[in-house]
């Protein structure tokens, strides 16, 4: 079974240090939360996803590895996550995405 979510998303504006609310239905991450390295990104643009990136709550940048798997879905892999909460931001269009997601 996998549990998708939808993205409660933010644009944030590149010109202000505000985030406003930007909900795109149409994208998915997930499992989230996760038990595995694995997370997955859906969204009709995926081929244009750039950024990947996932924080703690220290704002501390943890590496990422990126797989293209169809045009709608990327893979990311993050070995280094332990247990707890952390953000995993994108960009696409020049639109930084933002989503929260837990690690078990």
């Amino acid at each position: 079974i996998q549990y998708y979510r939808t993205l409660k998303l933010f644009h944030i504006a590149k010109n202000t240090s505000s985030i406003q609310s930007a909900r795109l239905n149409n994208a998915k991450v997930y499992p989230n939360p996760s038990t595995t390295h694995k997370l997955f990104i859906e969204h009709p643009k995926a081929s244009e996803i750039k950024h990947v990136k996932i924080y703690n709550t220290l704002g501390q940048e943890f590496p990422t590895e990126i797989n293209s798997l169809e045009h709608e879905k990327i893979e990311v892999i993050t070995p280094s996550l332990t247990s707890g909460l952390y953000f995993l931001s994108f960009e696409i269009n020049g639109t930084v995405m933002l989503e929260k997601i837990i690690k078990h």
